[in-house]
């Protein structure tokens, strides 16, 4: 016969089971959900544009994975060019070669353009971890970054009202933002390994961020970029004479530096949850998203007073429950 300890073990152990099964569920019907409305949105995208517009679209995708199967498959032959080359490149080139890099970083910073983290280590590959190779990174990413922010902010409005109102997550980020503490996690949002462009057309699309957070959070998080250098430096010592000892270590120096990136993601995707079940916890969340996509308009202080009486609702609701278990 089993003791009241052991059965209240067993108990725990069933329930924390289920709970855990039960988020899984719950995770994989987001996803569904995520996934479902990005094929909605991207159809509605497609049809809306013109036949050369289309044809634009194929070509260019096309390209892409045509230099991708490229890349993959000749990638060692690239890395040695590059190495090859780099000095070069430093050496006569100096002026040009900076300008270059600074002008595709800025171009790659406004959605859907990828490469960010390739150009970054391209530039730690020519100039190595250096004071001008940090500047080059700081002034085109910060640039066309807030460039990009400000896009989605002033000029996209309709269709940042409606990406916000429309999913969950990223309205859950948008009460976050609206913490005491929103400055440093948005500093933290952007050492995050996300997509670099999209991440900047989101945050520009959330209520709440002034484009001096903004661009102070990326200034912050500046450091980050420093990694991309390392890496590149790395690459380039690896595509060189080395010997194997040395090439082995390299390599483990940098997956080392993707698993510290990646914690950092996992510590922002747990509180962003968090949040997400403390809006759920509180019926005038569906009423809220609701109504800002009946919203024609995108009224960025009428949102954030809605965001704040909300924040305040679940404040009083949270101290009422505390008083009450208090007596």
């Amino acid at each position: 016969m089993q003791s009241t300890n052991d059965q209240y073990f067993n108990n725990n152990n069933n329930n924390n089971i289920n709970q855990f099964i039960n988020k899984f569920h719950d995770l994989n019907s987001q996803l569904f959900q995520s996934l479902k409305f990005l094929h909605k949105s991207l159809n509605s995208i497609w049809n809306n544009q013109s036949i050369w517009k289309k044809f634009i679209i194929l070509i260019f995708g096309l390209i892409l994975i045509i230099f991708l199967i490229l890349a993959i498959i000749y990638h060692q032959s690239l890395l040695n060019y590059i190495v090859n080359y780099s000095d070069k490149w430093k050496e006569n080139n100096f002026k040009l070669t900076t300008t270059i890099l600074i002008l595709l970083l800025f171009i790659v910073s406004f959605p859907p353009l990828i490469g960010f983290s390739f150009l970054s280590t391209v530039t730690g590959i020519i100039f190595g971890v250096t004071l001008h190779g940090w500047l080059i990174l700081i002034v085109g990413s910060i640039i066309g970054a807030t460039l990009s922010f400000l896009l989605f902010r002033y000029v996209l409005k309709s269709q940042a009202q409606y990406i916000i109102s429309s999913n969950e997550k990223l309205f859950a980020f948008s009460t976050i933002l609206k913490d005491d503490n929103s400055f440093w996690i948005l500093a933290m949002i952007r050492l995050c390994p996300t997509p670099y462009s999209l991440t900047n057309g989101a945050l520009g699309s959330i209520p709440g961020i002034s484009v001096w957070n903004f661009f102070l959070a990326n200034l912050i998080s500046s450091p980050k970029l420093l990694l991309y250098l390392f890496v590149g430096t790395k690459l380039k010592h690896i595509g060189e004479d080395s010997s194997n000892k040395e090439k082995i270590v390299d390599i483990l120096s940098i997956i080392l530096t993707i698993i510290l990136i990646g914690i950092t993601g996992y510590v922002l995707y747990f509180k962003t949850t968090k949040r997400l079940l403390e809006l759920e916890s509180n019926t005038s969340i569906s009423n809220l998203i609701e109504f800002n996509q009946d919203s024609q308009d995108f009224n960025d202080d009428e949102f954030q007073f809605e965001l704040d009486q909300n924040k305040k609702t679940q404040s009083t609701k949270l101290q009422t429950t505390t008083n009450e278990e208090f007596v």
